[in-house]
Order: C-alpha cells, then sequence, then structure tokens
C-alpha cells in the first residue's frame, strides 16, 4: 500500500464515522459538513507538511469531499426539497439541488435561510 492509498483510506474510514455519529445523532446538514471540512483541511494541512510524501492534496481533498458528500447523499441528509404545491421536484433536480446544498454549506458554513 503506497501513502495515498493510506491517507485516502484513513479519511474514507473517519468521514464513515463521522456520517454515522450524523445519522444516529442529531442529523444536523451544517454540523456534519463543517466537520467534514475540518477532517478534509486537517488531512490536507498533513500532507502540505510532509512533501516528501509526494502527494497532490488537492487529488485526496477532491476524492475524500466526493466521498463525504456521497454517504451524505445516500445517507438521506436534509437539504430536501418540495414545491410550492407540496409535490416534490423530479429525482434529477433534487439530487442536483441535494448536490449543491452540500457543497454550498461545505463552502459557506451555513446554508442561508
Amino acid at each position: 500500500m503506497n501513502f495515498i492509498d493510506a491517507i485516502e483510506g484513513t479519511g474514507c474510514a473517519i468521514l464513515h464515522r463521522l456520517h454515522r455519529s450524523y445519522i444516529e445523532g442529531s442529523g444536523d446538514d451544517s454540523e456534519f459538513i463543517c466537520n467534514v471540512k475540518m477532517v478534509i483541511e486537517g488531512i490536507e494541512a498533513f500532507i502540505l507538511a510532509h512533501a516528501e510524501l509526494m502527494i497532490q492534496p488537492d487529488v485526496v481533498v477532491r476524492v475524500l469531499r466526493k466521498y463525504a458528500r456521497q454517504l451524505w447523499l445516500e445517507g438521506g441528509g436534509a437539504g430536501c426539497v418540495q414545491e410550492a404545491d407540496g409535490t416534490s421536484p423530479d429525482e434529477d433536480e433534487t439530487a442536483a439541488y441535494r448536490r449543491y446544498y452540500f457543497d454550498y454549506i461545505y463552502q459557506h458554513g451555513v446554508y442561508p435561510r
């Protein structure tokens, strides 16, 4: 196993545990997503501080962020959408909105209300 596999695997294991805690606990999207960001930023800082590992941090960050977002999407994170008439939009619109919702909170820390 090389360094990048070890770091990505460890990061995914941590994110999986965080997600399980999120599902079993409060289920607060902002809290979970901000915790995800802190974990990923910590891993990125470690990689940057150890240049001898010769790992591109942007690749690891992208993989871990995508993994965390997929866990959240599959785990029924909130951010669900309903039309004004009480119906649900089609699945493609909902999936696109939920990805946007996750990414927005990841970037800004909260979602505007």
